[in-house]
């Protein structure tokens, strides 16, 4: 225990006396965040700090389960755009509609799950529709060999392209003269 402040000392003079004393003692020397900045110094004034910290030290959730699903699910809907392929769509959709499902199934913590499982093709018809196929399929060669279509400037070619950029026509079906001719 410390001890008291003698009558008549300077509180100034005391109080550092007993810092340096400590520092001889080595009581400083294992601090949890020695050497480094005040956590939230720089941060406006936050009544509920404590509360914060304390949750984050324990590492537990501050939002329910129930509504940390939500959060989660409708984030993951929102963000199908970023999906390059309908494969990597169809899967992000599965692990949803997996997690909605589990939330069904079992009661979770928080206010009632009101969750539907999503349809799968609404929303990859709807992804499709914000990312539009090329106009040439892709298909097999006589080797069975997948052979991707030329491109010029970012147009694809088709076989008649070319006849029909030197010929100056549109189309690339050939017209008879017609009789007479």
């Amino acid at each position: 225990m410390t001890e008291l402040r003698p009558r008549g000392a300077d509180a100034e003079r005391w109080t550092e006396a007993q810092i340096r004393e400590a520092i001889a003692r080595g009581e400083f020397d294992d601090l949890p965040l020695k050497g480094q900045p005040i956590p939230g110094l720089g941060q406006p004034d936050d009544d509920h700090w404590w509360i914060r910290a304390k949750l984050e030290r324990e590492d537990l959730a501050t939002m329910p389960p129930s509504l940390a699903l939500r959060r989660d699910v409708l984030a993951a809907i929102a963000g199908l755009d970023e999906w390059q392929t309908e494969a990597e769509v169809r899967r992000a959709i599965t692990e949803v509609n997996a997690k909605i499902r589990q939330a069904n199934r079992v009661a979770i913590s928080g206010p009632p799950v009101t969750l539907v499982v999503y349809d799968e093709e609404e929303l990859v018809d709807a992804w499709r529709g914000k990312h539009p196929q090329p106009a040439t399929p892709i298909v097999p060669d006589a080797t069975g060999s997948v052979v991707p279509p030329r491109r010029i400037g970012g147009r694809a070619l088709d076989r008649f392209s070319g006849w029909t950029r030197r010929h100056g026509r549109r189309t690339s079906t050939w017209r008879s003269p017609g009789p007479g001719s």
